[in-house]
């Protein structure tokens, strides 16, 4: 479940990407030079910042979920009575 997410997110980050370049081309044309060159930087920033907010962000709920079992297990082992452990 977690990598078909992570594609849609990809999948999506890359449309936005395509929208902006679409959009920056089509002021180009329209004779807007500097403020299709403003949009393409304000927006490439942007959704690089989304981005990578997006790993960060993934890599957080990974770690977390990783040290909840180790802590899990530990307490687990924590709670069972000393003749257990013999």
């Amino acid at each position: 479940m977690k990598e078909w997410i992570i594609k849609v997110n990809d999948y999506l980050i890359y449309l936005c990407f395509g929208v902006l370049a679409c959009v920056s081309a089509l002021m180009l044309t329209g004779g807007a030079i500097i403020p299709a060159l403003i949009t393409f930087a304000v927006g490439f920033i942007i959704l690089s910042l989304l981005s990578g907010l997006w790993i960060v962000l993934s890599s957080i709920s990974e770690q977390s979920t990783k040290q909840n079992t180790l802590l899990e297990k530990i307490l687990k082992e924590q709670m069972k009575s000393p003749l257990d452990r013999l």
